[in-house]
């Protein structure tokens, strides 16, 4: 049980939940929170409302409702209306190439999170996958 606990806190750190908790439009409700934090961090929804738990998001008595499997089966109609993939076993190609990660790296980079140095190496490194070509110089 005490892995599992390391496991889940290592894959979804606090400070990934705050950040993007924090970061997500008001309009958006906790069902939209748990679809989006299980796609970014690529893990089961359940692992993603024990973590909401243990940080004080939610209270005991929500995650009992919200691991229901009538809850779950809503998370995962709610991943298809977002346009996620509706189950951790199929591929997820398109985040390879996704725009977004330009964003985050430039974000880093502006908010002193990496160096140019690093911020060079993995544009490099996103620049070589062919789908990338038509993104924008730093």
């Amino acid at each position: 049980m005490l892995a599992n606990r390391f496991a889940a806190e290592f894959m979804v750190p606090r400070w990934g939940i705050k950040m993007y908790c924090d970061s997500l439009p008001q309009h958006f409700d906790l069902t939209d929170a748990i679809a989006l934090l299980s796609d970014y961090y690529e893990v089961p929804s359940k692992t993603i409302i024990l973590r909401l738990e243990e940080e004080e998001y939610i209270t005991a008595k929500e995650k009992e409702e919200f691991l229901l499997d009538s809850a779950v089966a809503i998370y995962d109609e709610r991943r298809k209306e977002l346009g996620l993939h509706a189950t951790m076993q199929e591929p997820t190609y398109d985040r390879n190439g996704s725009l977004s990660f330009y964003a985050i790296l430039r974000k880093n980079l502006d908010g002193d999170r990496i160096s140019r140095g690093k911020f060079d190496e993995l544009y490099r490194l996103l620049d070589s996958m062919s789908f990338l070509n038509s993104l924008p110089a730093p």
